[in-house]
This record gives structure tokens, C-alpha cells and sequence, in this order.
């Protein structure tokens, strides 16, 4: 069980404001939990988070909102590039590794005037 959340700043970077097409920034937080991260402490990271997404309007109070962001962190730490799960050194201790998680996210927004 991966629990994820982030907080973007965006920007807007398209040139038609009818469809919007953003890039974004901000923190994260990742949690790793259940019996296949139990050998590892179940470990809470803090992330780099980068978001690319865009607004297609659907009519005047409805949109769709499509997006993808990569989570950059060190799995059982606080900030990383690349990696995969801890692996166990000499002493049997997990060591920390760089780790990145990609995430898709889709929506339905109503602006009600």
C-alpha cells in the first residue's frame, strides 16, 4: 500500500486560454505501508514532486483535467533521483536508495457561477 500526496504550484504555459496546458512544482510526501514494506520499516519520505498536465474545457461550467507527476525522493529519507527498494548491507541493515514514482491523475471539474 503507497500512499502519495503533493502540493503543486502551477504554471500555465499554453497560448489559448480555452485549453490550458501547465507545468508544476512543489512538495511531496510518499508512505509505504502494509506487509510488502514491513521488512523496511514501512517507511514516510519526503519528495521533489514535478506535475505536466492540461484543461480541456467540456462546456461552460465543465472541464477535464489530465496530468501526470514523478515523485523524487530517497525511499526512507528525504529527497532522491533514481533508485528502486532498499537493499540489505553487510550488517543487515536496509540502506536508503534514490527512488522516483510516476503518477497519472484524471478529473472532472465544475465551476458553478
Amino acid at each position: 500500500r503507497i500512499t502519495t500526496a503533493s502540493a503543486l504550484v502551477t504554471y500555465d504555459v499554453s497560448e489559448k486560454h480555452s485549453r490550458a496546458l501547465w507545468l508544476g512544482a512543489g512538495p511531496g510526501y510518499i508512505r509505504h505501508a502494509g506487509q510488502a514494506f514491513g521488512d523496511s520499516g514501512n517507511p514516510t519520505s519526503i519528495a521533489a514532486v514535478f506535475g505536466l498536465g492540461s484543461t480541456i474545457p467540456l462546456g461552460s461550467a465543465i472541464r477535464v483535467e489530465l496530468g501526470a507527476s514523478a515523485f523524487l525522493y530517497e525511499y526512507g529519507g528525504m529527497f532522491g533521483l533514481v533508485g528502486g527498494p532498499p537493499s540489505l548491507n553487510a550488517t543487515g541493515q536496509f540502506e536508503r536508495r534514490f527512488q522516483h514514482d510516476g503518477v497519472l491523475h484524471v478529473g472532472v471539474a465544475w465551476n458553478g457561477r
